[in-house]
């Protein structure tokens, strides 16, 4: 299923997800902020703001793609989430929304 161009995740209502992720960011003080963190070695630019949270991936090594410098892994809004769960390519984890909020949740990274 498809919105905008982007898929849906399989798991989850979007507006929930996106609920979610606002509160969340919202007590640590980070809502409208960009951060920087690590996570499994992968640097990443997250931010989330009351319509939006994105997750981008900081491409490490400016010589080979799939993006330079980087590209998107998570995209959530009210009515849609995209995440890597559907993308094949090697280079990604394959994050879904739900591994995001865990990941945030319980504090399994590293600010940068």
């Amino acid at each position: 299923m498809e919105s905008g161009g982007l898929p849906y995740t399989a798991r989850g209502d979007p507006a929930s997800m996106s609920q979610q992720m606002v509160t969340l960011f919202a007590q640590r003080g980070w809502l409208n902020q960009d951060i920087r963190i690590t996570y499994q070695d992968k640097r990443y630019r997250i931010s989330c703001t009351p319509d939006l949270f994105y997750a981008y991936r900081i491409n490490e090594d400016w010589g080979i793609g799939p993006g330079t410098p980087g590209w998107p892994v998570c995209i959530i809004t009210r009515s849609y989430v995209f995440d890597e769960s559907h993308v094949s390519e090697p280079t990604t984890a394959r994050l879904t929304s739900q591994d995001w909020l865990n990941i945030l949740s319980n504090g399994s990274f590293e600010l940068v």
